[in-house]
């Protein structure tokens, strides 16, 4: 029932089980030509992985794995992919007692070890950040991420923020064509289609802030955008991931409750604009946003180790390195 099934995308589900028919691992095992096309080989990806603190089965697992691709004359394998590297992945290696967060990833501390030891590389690896105490008096985003207010008006830049009420229909193409733009020169992004992006935000509208989502337009056109949303992952806690329609409803009447914190889900400028200090405007206005909320913790995704430029931004919110990620990959 997602779009992913009326495009390219072959997906299998396998589990590992011992003597006892106890289940001791799990993943998923699937291809994507978008993304061959991309990377310039026919790749064997898995995606959502989990196996218990036993190398023997995560061995067996894997073996059973890299048997299959070598089979269907694979060149690569790699992961962990969940369906897409730029949508959903990636192993922590560092910062364990930190806790996960949505739209993010966490693992135990054996689960790199594993990967390493069977002969996986890292590649894509990079970092996910916290930034805290947003409300200290002393964090001024005007001084933080200065941006000359004269140059709007010759320059035709306008600041917008996102509305519940239209997202999906107005606002969520305009996050979109900018998404693809800024995006497409990274090795493991591939288009999204705009289903693909609906199934991804699918309800996000009902628990987004307007103040969260903040783009900007030069002379109409949207040049770039900042997209973050409430922390939910206390609520998701309590509730044992189950999204059910009971606790959807508690969750719209409650929402208020988590606008402490939020997560940067994503954020870009088009290629033709970079370089002209807009993401500095845009993060000033974002921080100027968290604060009216009274929202005092920003997590981000993760965010490539040679993309120093988002990494100096938030370390000048009162940020820090949260969690290194990696994916893995094995030539085959």
């Amino acid at each position: 029932k997602t779009p992913y099934q009326h495009t390219d995308m072959e997906v299998k589900f396998f589990i590992v089980e011992d003597a006892h028919q106890h289940v001791v691992a799990r993943t998923t095992f699937h291809r994507s030509l978008k993304f061959n096309k991309k990377m310039f080989g026919d790749l064997q990806l898995f995606g959502f992985t989990e196996f218990i603190d036993d190398y023997n089965v995560f061995h067996f697992l894997f073996s059973q794995l890299k048997k299959m691709a070598q089979e269907s004359n694979r060149t690569m394998l790699l992961g962990p992919a969940n369906l897409l590297p730029n949508q959903f992945g990636g192993v922590v290696t560092s910062g364990f007692d930190q806790r996960g967060f949505v739209d993010n990833v966490y693992n135990h501390a054996y689960y790199p070890r594993f990967y390493k030891e069977f002969g996986f590389k890292n590649v894509f690896e990079s970092q996910t950040f916290v930034c805290e105490r947003l409300n200290d008096p002393a964090l001024d985003a005007a001084k933080l991420f200065p941006f000359d207010e004269k140059r709007m008006e010759p320059e035709g830049l306008q600041l917008h923020i996102g509305q519940r009420s239209i997202f999906v229909k107005a606002q969520l193409p305009i996050l979109l064509n900018m998404l693809n733009a800024s995006f497409d020169g990274l090795k493991y992004y591939t288009p999204i289609s705009r289903e693909e992006l609906e199934c991804q935000t699918d309800g996000i509208q009902f628990i987004m802030e307007n103040e969260l989502f903040v783009y900007l337009t030069k002379h109409g056109k949207p040049v770039g955008f900042i997209l973050c949303i409430p922390d939910l992952s206390d609520f998701m806690r309590k509730i044992k991931g189950n999204l059910n329609a009971i606790n959807l409803v508690y969750l719209l009447i409650k929402r208020s409750r988590y606008k402490q914190e939020a997560i940067l889900i994503i954020k870009g400028v088009v290629p033709e604009e970079s370089g002209k200090g807009y993401m500095g405007l845009l993060n000033q206005k974002l921080l100027q946003n968290l604060q009216k909320l009274n929202c005092r913790t920003l997590r981000t995704t993760w965010v490539e180790t040679d993309n120093k430029s988002s990494a100096v931004h938030f370390l000048k919110m009162n940020g820090r390195v949260l969690h290194d990620i990696t994916f893995f990959q094995m030539q085959l």
